[in-house]
């Protein structure tokens, strides 16, 4: 009974601020989702993706610097191909030193991120053999600089090349490790997309299913007295003045058919009057 006193205006008014507001709802929830897998997926990049990254370019740093240990061996003057390098031996060994910096650099980097449990252990296993392979490399360097050459290259084979074969194999676990921990995010993110996408298509749903209802309830609203209106009009265009007007709202709709009410009553006095007046000039002219 409430619904019904209430002018069209208002309500109209208030279904474009519902609608609004459910509008407004669906696109907080929809902003707000995809910045969340935003940044659930810039989590992934930072802590799973960078690190990986990390991991290959200190193995290829590892690769770059043994291949310049090998080349540099090549100085060796005994050897035919040493003819070969024009270039001083400190060529290679500059490119060394430079790789090894850059690996501690990364090193840094990578311990910075956020470890699990799992991780930790590896990465204190990495540390204790990258403490060995470094110190290794530049004493292979040293005595290359010096033309130890034979000593450099019993070194390089005894010591060097197992520490690369195990720097390589931890490098390789990281990896592989940071890999599943990515898969295992990346999953997580996926969930939480499909339940933000379902929520929101619920979401946009009820509002559909809002809209659809408060559109039919208001046409109704507004048709339904106005057909009677117009039905009432009719009857009375067609001199019947015994129609029932019944108002059941206080809205615009409501006023007009009161109004209508009003004027069949008005017309109904009017006929009587006019009716008997006729009948006192009828009985004047009788008599």
């Amino acid at each position: 009974m409430f619904l019904k006193n209430i002018k069209v205006g208002t309500k109209i008014i208030a279904m474009v601020v519902i609608l609004s507001g459910t509008m407004l709802t669906i696109g907080t929830i929809g902003i707000n989702g995809m910045r969340h897998s935003g940044n659930a997926i810039g989590h992934v990049y930072e802590n799973q993706l960078l690190p990986v990254s990390e991991l290959a370019e200190t193995n290829d740093l590892i690769s770059e610097a043994f291949i310049q240990l090998a080349v540099a061996a090549q100085h060796d003057t005994r050897l035919a191909e040493s003819s070969a390098h024009t270039h001083p031996i400190t060529f290679h060994t500059d490119q060394v030193d430079s790789a090894l910096k850059k690996i501690d650099e990364i090193w840094h980097q990578y311990v910075g991120n956020k470890l699990t449990d799992k991780e930790k252990i590896l990465v204190e296993k990495f540390d204790v053999t990258r403490q060995k392979i470094l110190p290794s490399i530049r004493k292979s360097v040293e005595l290359l600089k010096s033309g130890e050459y034979q000593q450099a290259n019993v070194h390089f084979v005894q010591e060097l090349i197992p520490a690369f074969k195990a720097f390589g194999g931890l490098v390789d676990e990281l990896k592989q490790t940071k890999i599943a921990l990515s898969k295992v995010e990346t999953d997580k993110v996926f969930d939480q997309y499909l339940v933000a996408r379902n929520f929101g298509s619920a979401t946009i749903g009820f509002g559909l299913l809002l809209a659809i209802t408060m559109g039919w309830w208001l046409v109704r609203a507004i048709t339904r007295p106005l057909r009677e209106a117009v039905a009432i009009s009719d009857r009375i265009a067609h001199g019947d003045l015994t129609a029932e007007i019944r108002m059941d709202s206080g809205d615009e709709t409501g006023q007009l058919l009161r109004a209508m009410r009003s004027m069949a009553t008005q017309l109904k006095e009017m006929v009587g009057k006019v009716t008997q007046s006729t009948d006192t000039v009828n009985s004047t002219a009788a008599e």
